[in-house]
């Protein structure tokens, strides 16, 4: 994976992996999509909740059954 960075993070739809050969993997460049936007979704859905409801933040486990959940949601819908 590469090192991410706000253009990166951006633009997740148009990063583009290759084999060692030099093929284009579109099944790999479609993966990388769904991993870094559903991520970024749920961190800037955990921050509006934490700062507009003024609660406190979630635990490490609420936060990685979360993101499982969105994880698995979004896999299913790309099926």
């Amino acid at each position: 994976w590469p090192k991410l960075n706000w253009g990166l993070l951006l633009g997740c739809g148009l990063a583009r992996f290759a084999s060692s050969r030099g093929k284009i993997i579109p099944a790999m460049n479609h993966f990388f999509t769904i991993i870094v936007s559903t991520s970024m979704y749920l961190i800037w859905n955990l921050r509006n909740t934490r700062v507009l409801e003024t609660s406190t933040p979630p635990s490490k486990i609420e936060i990685h059954n979360r993101w499982v959940s969105l994880m698995n949601s979004a896999l299913r819908r790309d099926q």
